[in-house]
């Protein structure tokens, strides 16, 4: 049975006659200067996580601090675009860290 969710609208690609692949979505291009652009530019994030890190870890996030807050741990400084983001998202879920909140300060 195809997945009928209510957010999330069917997606597919369609072939052309001239051959070329169509997505069945619209894909609305980002307004220049908008998000485009805040997605290539780097800026400072703190990500809270549960649990405690100790003092090594600093090398495995690529230098970035790392610090103890009672039972969490804030990881913070600036990451160079959003593709470095998620990577360093996927490197806390891989470690199996429950992810508190990202915030982007700056």
């Amino acid at each position: 049975m195809p997945w009928r969710g209510r957010f999330h609208p069917r997606f597919y690609l369609r072939v052309t006659p001239d051959g070329a692949a169509v997505p069945s979505v619209q894909v609305t291009a980002p307004v220049k200067g908008g998000t485009e652009q805040m997605a290539a530019q780097p800026a400072r994030y703190e990500i809270r996580v549960e649990g405690t890190l100790g003092e090594e870890w600093p090398a495995w996030f690529g230098g970035l601090h790392v610090a103890s807050e009672g039972s969490y741990t804030v990881v913070c400084g600036v990451i160079p675009d959003q593709s470095a983001l998620h990577g360093l998202l996927d490197q806390i879920r891989d470690l199996g860290l429950w992810l508190i909140w990202v915030r982007r300060t700056a």
